[in-house]
């Protein structure tokens, strides 16, 4: 009988230590990593996207299956173009520091209040600014682009596709500590 209460005592004590033991780890890891912040930022707005370079979105429009090939018809090489939509948002970098600054805009990703996020379309990019997703920007300079982003159907529901342009859309760049999202 003895045993058993001696048993019991441990059972209880062991119990205990491992839950100050996972309390104590869930409460290190909320301090190292932080919950995300999130900024939402309106269009014409600029935030900074880099250290020392703003961004803000211009404007946006969706194309059809039809404007895409009638605008990318020399570079639209799919299978089937009839399956795709795309948005074209118009962004504005400035460079605020006197240095020269290089920008990646192909890690600008766009989403949406319902649906992943999805990288601006290469091809689409260079065929619509002559230039390449990498940009360097001169101390002080502004310039404007036009941000492609394709959607294939495959990836939907057919509801979900014919009110796809009806969502809420963001321009993203980092995810963690902070999360900026442009609102387009």
């Amino acid at each position: 009988m003895n045993n058993k209460r001696v048993w019991k005592v441990m059972s209880f004590i062991g119990i205990a230590i491992l839950a100050v033991i996972m309390i104590g780890s869930i409460y290190t890891v909320n301090v190292r990593y932080p919950q995300r912040v999130e900024e939402e930022i309106t269009q014409g707005d600029f935030f900074e996207l880099k250290k020392g370079v703003e961004m803000c979105i211009v404007d946006s429009r969706w194309l059809s299956s039809t404007d895409l090939q009638g605008e990318y018809g020399d570079v639209w090489y799919v299978d089937n173009p009839s399956a795709y939509k795309a948005v074209e948002v118009k962004i504005k970098l400035k460079n605020k520091t006197d240095k020269k600054k290089k920008i990646s805009l192909f890690k600008i990703y766009i989403e949406s209040d319902q649906y992943d996020w999805n990288g601006s379309d290469a091809d689409l990019f260079v065929t619509k600014n002559n230039d390449s997703l990498e940009i360097p920007l001169d101390p002080g300079e502004e310039r404007e682009y036009t941000m492609p982003y394709t959607f294939l159907k495959d990836n939907y529901k057919e509801s979900a596709w014919k009110t796809l342009s009806e969502g809420e859309y963001f321009l993203v760049a980092e995810r963690y500590p902070l999360k900026v999202k442009w609102r387009l």
